[in-house]
């Protein structure tokens, strides 16, 4: 090895001195184009009436059905069946419904509940939950 260690360091401090330069030009862009010049953003899917079907294949059972963290219908039903009609956005991407619920009684095989969600002018849409007595989750519909 040739050369002062001391020689070393200082022309490696000088070349990482003249590469702090570029990497400072590069960090410290201009300002940003304004939002003028951005293209228009598309517009959010209006709100339309959405109906929704929940059938149990065990009663009474209670329900709450979350859309977008807000509860948009919630009930507890004598019934298998209940239906209603909603207003609520349903973009083409689909949406997430959280459906929380259960019986009353704890039963000694798995029991399913039904959501299906009908949008207005399309197909409808169906997803099972199925538990003992509780459940939680988040249904994805397109």
């Amino acid at each position: 090895m040739r050369g002062s260690p001391l020689l070393r360091a200082v022309l490696v401090l000088a070349a990482l001195l003249l590469l702090l330069i570029p990497l400072l030009r590069l960090t410290q862009g201009t300002a940003a184009p304004a939002l003028a010049d951005a293209s228009p953003a598309e517009p959010r899917a209006k709100q339309a009436t959405v109906h929704l079907e929940l059938l149990s294949t065990r009663v009474p059972f209670h329900f709450e059905l979350r859309y977008l963290g807000k509860v948009i219908w919630q009930g507890e039903s004598m019934e298998a069946q209940v239906k209603k009609a909603v207003a609520m956005e349903f973009p083409k991407e689909g949406v997430d419904l959280e459906l929380k619920g259960g019986w009353r009684e704890d039963g000694a095989s798995v029991a399913a509940v039904k959501l299906t969600v009908i949008p207005s002018d399309q197909q409808p849409r169906e997803k099972s939950v199925w538990a003992q007595k509780e459940f939680d989750e988040v249904l994805t519909f397109q």
